[in-house]
């Protein structure tokens, strides 16, 4: 839940370097049906910033949001998660 008032909005996933291990980040809107942002390097972590050009996300209104960790075909890893309003 993005609260009211934020003004700024940063996910992050950190991996620990393995072969195989790329996992990237996409973020919903909350019916998990129209995509508003991804990262999708090739570091070990991954970080959507809201409002951000660089990210190409838009100012998060006050509302629900679904976000999606997902693997590059093959890859497998763990993760820490963190959302900074």
């Amino acid at each position: 839940m993005v609260p009211a008032g934020t003004t700024k909005v940063e996910i992050r996933i950190s991996t620990t370097y393995r072969p195989n291990g790329d996992l990237d980040l996409r973020l919903y809107d909350k019916t998990g049906t129209m995509r508003l942002s991804q990262s999708t390097s090739f570091s070990d972590d991954e970080v959507i910033t809201c409002p951000s050009t660089a990210s190409m996300c838009p100012m998060l209104a006050a509302d629900d949001y679904v976000f999606e960790v997902f693997p590059v075909p093959g890859s497998v890893n763990a993760y820490a998660l963190a959302v900074t309003p």
